[in-house]
């Protein structure tokens, strides 16, 4: 994919989104924080105020840890583009990470309420919701993230979210125990 966007960046010097791209794959899938910050930076050099650089900045800085520097570019571009669903979604990520539940939960509804099919921002919420052990919402939001996408399972740890779920719906209809769910069964 390098390659290719390297190839593309050469043809269009102006144009961040392989920049963006390149930097997105090199963290996700490498988590090469180097090479993907030099992408970045020059998708940072070519327009700063570009919603979607300082969208790639917050996804950056949450990966790495640093919550403060993600939410201030996270509102950024919130501030410059209020429809931008990607921002709230991602700093309903950065409030999910830091523990603060309600922040959390009030950005992933602003984006559902702009698009109610964003199957991962109803991913997000359910596990918001799970955390805060509220099950209704969890199989609500998790109902709704099956019925928009029944292929919305992308990986092994959302395999084990489901199974969590069903476990919990499970343990509701027949006894309401839920004590013996560990916090390390994720």
């Amino acid at each position: 994919m390098e390659f290719y966007a390297n190839k593309a960046i050469a043809l269009y010097p102006n144009w961040i989104m392989p920049l963006i791209d390149v930097s997105k794959h090199l963290y996700s899938r490498f988590r090469n924080k180097e090479r993907a910050l030099k992408y970045i930076e020059h998708a940072d050099s070519i327009d700063s105020n570009s919603i979607l650089v300082l969208n790639r900045w917050g996804d950056y800085y949450s990966n790495i840890g640093q919550f403060s520097l993600a939410e201030q570019k996270l509102k950024k571009a919130i501030e410059i583009d209020s429809n931008f669903i990607y921002a709230y979604h991602n700093l309903g990520n950065v409030y999910l990470d830091t523990k603060r539940y309600s922040e959390a939960i009030l950005q992933y509804t602003k984006v559902l309420n702009k698009d109610s099919t964003q199957t991962m921002t109803l991913h997000n919420l359910a596990c918001t919701y799970l955390v805060l052990k509220q099950y209704e919402n969890v199989i609500h939001y998790l109902s709704k993230a099956i019925e928009y996408d029944s292929n919305f399972i992308y990986n092994y740890d959302d395999f084990l979210f489901l199974n969590k779920i069903i476990y919990i719906i499970y343990r509701t209809q027949h006894n309401n125990n839920h004590t013996g769910m560990r916090r390390d069964q994720t």
